[in-house]
């Protein structure tokens, strides 16, 4: 009986062991952490933002070491990295909080998850111009978790564009043009004085796409015009709209011409 008891004991001793391990583990793996993160960043299609610059029918583009790259899991906002160098190609550095686990996706956005092309200004770099719209995002999965240092290792982040970018240029000098089509938002690109071009403009919408361009004048003067693209996120598009009078006249122009992707862009300026 007595033998029973010890062992009925040893048992019990046992089994709170465990349970206290295993209570343990958990509570570990369960605390939220400020980890150390770096994401090295590769090409898709194209280099990364943030300053787009032009020449002839090519466009490049560098991060810039200010810039904010969010990220997210599981659409919860969890961290922000930052590029390391002010290139194409630049690691991502930074904090993230949270819980994580090998195999978690992680989100990168920037400049955020939202983007907004409803107001440009039709400059490459100015307060609207299409270098504030240049919105790209990339997947990336952890790929190791180390909780005595804080640090989490993931996968290479292979941006892609949210839109394609365009050089437009009207046949009549206007100085607001209001860019309609099915399934976006109206564009409103609004110049600085009359101009025929050329205006930059960020379009959201990939595949054969029909827009309609309502220009006017600082007259007052109202010109129409409609053109069919098909356009590809992350490329540079150059392209002349024929606009004649009057809000019914409409014209068909030929096909856009398509400038080199953005992953073929030599760098022409530097941040």
């Amino acid at each position: 009986m007595k033998h029973d008891n010890k062992i009925l004991i040893l048992l019990t001793l046992w089994a709170s062991a465990v349970l206290v391990g295993c209570s343990s583990d958990n509570v570990e793996k369960s605390q939220p952490h400020t980890w150390h993160v770096s994401i090295p960043t590769t090409h898709t299609d194209g280099t990364t933002r943030t300053m787009l610059s032009v020449s002839g029918t090519t466009m490049s583009a560098l991060w810039n070491t200010t810039d904010e790259v969010q990220v997210y899991k599981e659409g919860l906002s969890v961290g922000s990295v930052y590029p390391s160098t002010a290139s194409s190609s630049a690691t991502l550095a930074g904090t993230l909080t949270g819980t994580f686990y090998a195999t978690d996706e992680l989100t990168l956005y920037w400049p955020d998850n939202s983007p907004v092309y409803t107001a440009q200004d039709g400059t490459l770099d100015g307060t609207n111009g299409i270098s504030s719209k240049d919105y790209v995002q990339a997947t990336v999965t952890v790929s190791e978790v180390d909780p005595s240092n804080a640090i989490l290792l993931t996968t290479r982040a292979a941006f892609r564009h949210r839109q394609s970018f365009n050089r437009l240029t009207f046949s009549e000098a206007v100085k607001t043009v209001v860019i309609s089509a099915a399934g976006m938002s109206d564009i409103t690109v609004t110049a600085s004085a009359d101009q025929t071009g050329p205006f930059y403009v960020a379009l959201p919408l990939e595949g054969s796409v029909s827009y309609t361009f309502t220009c006017t004048t600082n007259a007052g003067l109202k010109y129409r015009g409609t053109k069919t693209g098909s356009l590809t996120n992350g490329k540079y598009y150059i392209t002349s709209i024929e606009i004649a009078p009057g809000i019914g006249v409409t014209s068909s122009i030929d096909d856009w011409h398509t400038g080199t992707t953005l992953s073929e862009f030599t760098q022409e300026k530097q941040i």
